[in-house]
């Protein structure tokens, strides 16, 4: 089956671009930039410390 065949008459075919979005590379220096991006905690809170789990576990959404 073609693919042209799926696409609704009367509707141009969709823009190129939008098919090719993983169409590019990195170079070392960019994956170095973005590796240094994670700092291995939350942005929000740890859910990993105990008096945060505790008042996740009992703040009630409703109040």
């Amino acid at each position: 089956m073609a693919r042209d065949s799926c696409r609704t008459p009367g509707l141009p075919p969709p823009p190129k671009q939008r098919v090719d979005v993983f169409d590019f590379r990195l170079t070392e220096d960019q994956m170095s930039r973005i590796t240094t991006l994670d700092t291995g905690t939350s942005l929000f809170f740890d859910h990993r410390d105990p008096a945060m789990v505790s008042r996740l576990g009992t703040t009630r959404l409703d109040d």
